[in-house]
């Protein structure tokens, strides 16, 4: 029976490095002429570059219901995406599916950055009850190395969401804590390494 390809999932603060990492993934992935899918937030394809990202702590959060009511759309859309899409993707032997920031893990952590303001136990009932990653590689990195990449979040914030992160990362089958505190090469063989046992 032909093992399907993997769907990596990647979580961490701002500031931890996702994107420069996943860049260079698809780089060596490409070079060793495996395909890939990238999911970035809400849509397909390419995120979009750091500037055209507008980070919503700032602004007050949506009203209960449009939270809601979003939160339940972006649901029912994943499911719709996940069986009809990137599970026929997933079946291909030599492509890989990159999920930077899964949906529903991320808002349940940094409602602030989606504008919620439902209650947190629905966004973690969705996250659990999700389609879930084949395996959940949390970056992680000292906080002073955090601030010094990312100021748009103050400390204490990135301190929470880092904890918070290290905790889910803990709770979640299949999942990897993977220091961005080192070499941009040496992060990137270390995931590959992980990566790399589902495409034995």
């Amino acid at each position: 029976m032909k093992k399907k390809a993997p769907l990596i999932a990647f979580l961490g603060t701002d500031g931890v490095g996702k994107s420069t990492i996943i860049d260079e993934l698809e780089k060596t992935f490409t070079s060793a002429s495996i395909s890939g899918v990238f999911i970035h937030h809400r849509s397909k394809g390419k995120p979009k570059p750091e500037k055209e990202i507008i980070l919503h702590h700032d602004l007050p959060p949506h009203s209960f219901l449009l939270s809601v009511g979003k939160v339940l759309f972006r649901f029912f859309k994943w499911l719709l995406e996940y069986y009809f899409d990137y599970s026929q993707k997933m079946r291909k032997e030599d492509i890989l599916i990159l999920q930077d920031r899964p949906y529903f893990y991320d808002m349940a952590i940094d409602p602030l950055r989606y504008r919620y303001g439902g209650p947190s136990k629905l966004v973690w009932f969705l996250a659990k009850l999700a389609p879930q990653a084949d395996t959940y590689i949390t970056f992680d990195a000292p906080i002073n190395v955090l601030l010094a990449r990312k100021q748009e979040v103050s400390k204490e914030e990135l301190i929470r969401q880092r904890i918070d992160y290290i905790n889910l990362a803990d709770s979640l089958a299949n999942s990897h804590i993977v220091s961005t505190d080192q070499s941009l090469k040496a992060v990137t063989n270390e995931v590959s390494q992980i990566i790399a046992t589902y495409l034995v």
